[in-house]
């Protein structure tokens, strides 16, 4: 297997892993940046352990973690892009449903570097209103 073919069976894993609520972090290497473009609530570059809390506030109001469904794959060299649109429902029965890129990067087989684009719009709606108070502390 090539290494843009491991790299992209990867970050297949951690989606599957995202999807099935079980441990992502060890595919992340420990200097991981989970970039979030924009001037809106989510928006900054997450560490390895911001994104343990921010993924952990948003999944502890939700029934089940987010179902992906991938509609693209494309990997070359060190990166791979996923165009994805995730379903959930929050506790109190509302959808939760988003659409994104993602461009992940790699090294030695580790995620080292996250680009997410989503609903903006949406997204920060529904920060405003579920997460009133914030999803705490980001770099950036």
């Amino acid at each position: 297997m090539s290494e843009v073919e491991k790299n992209k069976a990867t970050v297949l894993r951690f989606l599957d892993l995202a999807e099935a609520g079980e441990d992502i972090f060890p595919l992340l290497s420990e200097e991981v940046e989970w970039f979030v473009p924009g001037s809106w609530e989510l928006a900054g570059t997450y560490r390895k352990d911001e994104l343990a809390d921010v993924f952990g506030l948003v999944l502890s109001d939700l029934t089940h973690p987010p179902v992906f469904t991938i509609h693209s794959v494309t990997a070359e060299d060190n990166r791979v892009a996923v165009h994805a649109r995730s379903r959930s429902t929050f506790k109190d029965g509302e959808a939760f449903e988003s659409t994104y890129h993602f461009l992940f990067h790699l090294d030695s087989g580790k995620i080292t570097r996250v680009f997410e684009y989503n609903d903006t719009d949406y997204m920060s709606r529904l920060v405003k209103r579920r997460f009133p108070k914030g999803l705490g502390q980001r770099a950036g």
